[in-house]
């Protein structure tokens, strides 16, 4: 979106505001308890995740187009060191994320002495195995094939290469054990879940977006790429 809006040198809305006042701030002391967890395979998850998106500065903030250089500078290492602390302590075990994190993830386990867990959504250069590759080094947990070329893989008729990439993620191993590593399929369209189910595609776990449409850049057009839950009834 930032590059289209360079090319076209299209109108910029900069109308933003700071934080609402009202705000309120709690604390570690506060904690009524640590959250929940469950079971994909021979991972113990905790039901609630971290996601990585702003860490790695993909903001989706449109057209306000100095905020993905203003996340990527606030999220300092540390300040990401911090975060994973605090999640960890609330009991929250997990990060989903890009590949492109790997290599602060794993600063953090060895720097930190932190035990959070990565699920990689492979998402590097729209080629799924490429990307389990690149998770694979830095040392995911978990690998599932990105909504994004999962549901493009559909669109052009390709269903069987998410299958492989199925299978080249279960031939691997989860880090520190002998245990096949879970593999899961995303989708922004249902249509992509409804694809994989008709070739008899079984994942591990499905990463599906769901979200209301009653935001300011969710635009009527069919295809818009700020929508990614085109039909979340």
């Amino acid at each position: 979106e930032e590059r289209l809006l360079e090319i076209t040198g299209g109108k910029v809305d900069a109308v933003t505001s700071a934080t609402v006042k009202t705000f309120e701030f709690t604390s570690l002391k506060e904690l009524k308890g640590q959250v929940p967890r469950a079971k994909i395979g021979d991972l113990e998850i905790s039901r609630l995740f971290l996601g990585g998106n702003l860490m790695g500065g993909w903001a989706h903030a449109r057209d306000l187009i100095y905020v993905s250089k203003l996340v990527k500078t606030y999220h300092s290492d540390q300040k990401v060191f911090d975060t994973f602390r605090l999640a960890e302590k609330c009991g929250i075990n997990t990060i989903l994320t890009n590949p492109r994190l790997g290599r602060v993830i794993n600063d953090y386990w060895v720097k930190e002495g932190g035990k959070i867990q990565f699920f990689s959504d492979c998402g590097i250069g729209g080629d799924a195995i490429e990307g389990v590759k690149m998770s694979l080094r830095g040392h995911a947990h978990s690998c599932y094939v990105q909504g994004e070329i999962s549901d493009r893989l559909v669109r052009e008729g390709k269903v069987e290469e998410i299958a492989k990439a199925l299978d080249f993620i279960r031939q691997q191993k989860i880090p520190g054990t002998s245990s096949p590593m879970p593999a899961g399929i995303g989708a922004h369209k249902l249509e992509t879940v409804k694809a994989c189910v008709e070739k008899g595609i079984k994942p591990d776990y499905w990463v599906k977006t769901l979200h209301h449409r009653n935001y300011w850049s969710a635009k009527p057009q069919e295809e818009n790429d700020n929508i990614w839950c085109v039909n979340p009834e």
